[in-house]
């Protein structure tokens, strides 16, 4: 199993930050060092649901060796998925009954035994970890187990940091991911007549994330008209498309633990005037904010751009808190398109660039596109169309 990270900039990270090891505790973390498949998008995702009680964690060397510590039904799952070779099983309450040659040995009674054993094997000095994004229960019994050990400091804004440049491996399966997503808002837009319920539409689409290769999703928002269009968080309801009507698609997709996040717009018959203006107001600012993707500009000057233009063309009062965000193995990760993200964008960062528009009495509009910030300027992975379609 081959390692998908950046080994040499994990590196350059760790030695700017003083750090010996980088201890991953949150299931996101933990994925992204080891490949271990620990997260709520996992195809089965018993590993995510036991966290706490029986969590995994991987401790990376600054040599790029790793340490991987799971419960000790999950060996053969590492073995499968994860590139880590040195597994440190702690004792599990499962009973599995296996052949002479998979005998599992328990390296320890708990994960923090085998944390404190491993870390004073290895003697370790200064260890940052996720301390911001786990639980409560998690990061007291981490802080116990290696007290007078090692200095234990805060590296959540480090994996952050790290999370946001993606490896060729990380860019390949966020491709796969909006190659997969486009397929199923296609098949989904082929299938929208009168007559037809929102709630068959999302389970059409997650019925083809499934059949195309993908692992789960995100979002599956399938909203239609004056109502349930605006609504963000509107719940698949038996509301049955009539001509007329405007269909906001939002939908995110998981390939490989990483994330595709897309939106289009779809009128059924025929498209009311006012929402082909809105339409073509928010096809404009689509396009600047795209075009204004590259290294070095910031993220909130691109969102100052969209939200200008919105309110300058359209509605003097529009407000969004982003236009858009990065993405990986979280739906929403750094950087943020916002006000208050001055993070300048980098090559290797996957961007979700989105312009929504919600009014109620008429329905919710939005498009959304996947990029990827290359040295000389930006790349658009996704596949759909701009303009407002009709069917």
């Amino acid at each position: 199993m081959s390692n998908k990270l950046d080994l040499g900039r994990i590196k350059d990270v760790m030695d700017r930050e003083g750090l010996d090891a980088l201890l991953a505790a949150s299931p996101e973390n933990v994925f992204y060092l080891s490949d271990l498949p620990t997260l709520y998008t996992s195809p089965n995702r018993l590993l995510y649901v036991v966290r706490n009680d029986s969590p995994s964690l991987c401790l990376f060397l600054k040599d790029g060796d790793a340490k991987l510590i799971l419960t000790a039904a999950a060996v053969e799952l590492a073995k499968l998925h994860s590139w880590v070779e040195d597994i440190r099983p702690y004792r599990t309450g499962v009973y599995i009954v296996r052949p002479k040659e998979q005998e599992v040995k328990e390296f320890a009674v708990d994960a923090y035994e085998a944390l404190e054993k491993t870390v004073k094997e290895l003697g370790v000095k200064r260890i940052g970890y996720d301390a911001g994004v786990v639980s409560k229960q998690i990061a007291d019994n981490i802080s116990r187990c290696v007290k007078g050990l090692v200095e234990l400091v805060d590296a959540t804004e480090v994996f952050k940091e790290l999370r946001m440049i993606k490896s060729e491996e990380e860019l390949r399966r966020y491709r796969k991911a909006n190659e997969i997503l486009c397929k199923a808002i296609w098949k989904v837009i082929s299938e929208m007549r009168v007559g037809v319920e929102e709630r068959e539409l999302v389970a059409l689409i997650k019925e083809t994330i499934l059949k195309e290769g993908g692992d789960s999703w995100h979002q599956t928002t399938i909203a239609v008209g004056p109502q349930n269009g605006p609504n963000i968080y509107n719940q698949p309801s038996g509301r049955r498309l009539k001509k007329g009507d405007i269909v906001r698609i939002d939908v995110g997709c998981v390939y490989r633990g990483y994330s595709a996040d897309l939106s289009v717009t779809v009128a059924i018959g025929e498209a009311p005037p006012e929402a082909k203006k809105i339409f073509n107001v928010i096809e404009t600012a689509e396009r600047m904010l795209i075009d204004e993707c590259r290294p070095g500009v910031r993220a909130c000057d691109i969102f100052k751009l969209g939200e200008d233009y919105v309110k300058k063309e359209l509605d003097p009062n529009y407000r969004r808190g982003n236009l858009g965000h990065g993405i990986g193995i979280e739906l929403y990760d750094r950087p943020f398109i916002s006000a208050n993200d001055t993070t300048e964008l980098s090559p290797g960062m996957t961007l979700s660039i989105e312009v929504p528009y919600h009014k109620y009495g008429l329905s919710g509009f939005n498009m959304e596109d996947s990029v990827i910030i290359t040295k000389s300027g930006h790349e658009v992975v996704s596949d759909l169309p701009h303009e407002l379609l009709v069917v």
